[in-house]
């Protein structure tokens, strides 16, 4: 599966969403690196992987509980709620750094 070729337009259009403005050299730059990025997801597409099928039938597998843990003894949350200049309730209020369009 060969990918599309990334162009100086899809870069612009990548800083466009990113709200970043680059310059001609940087989408050169940026358009080379990141084609080299997408050739190399596109070579670990085709990595055979069929020996790499997982733990064995009846073995469990190694995941670890999904929840949260606190091994300093402290909530965290409160710490950082007390430390922030300005807050409404368990909100910390920040200031508006982007235009609502």
């Amino acid at each position: 599966m060969t990918s599309p070729r990334l162009g100086a337009d899809d870069v612009r259009e990548i800083a466009r969403l990113a709200r970043l403005d680059l310059s001609d050299q940087e989408i050169a730059g940026f358009t080379e690196r990141l084609a080299s990025v997408l050739d190399y997801v596109s070579q670990i597409e085709r990595a055979e992987v069929g020996a790499a099928a997982g733990p064995p039938e009846g073995q469990p597998r190694p995941w670890r509980p999904d929840a949260a843990v606190n091994p300093q003894g402290f909530d965290v949350a409160d710490r950082l709620l007390a430390a922030a200049p300005a807050r409404d309730g368990d909100l910390v209020v920040v200031p508006r750094v982007l235009d609502a369009e």
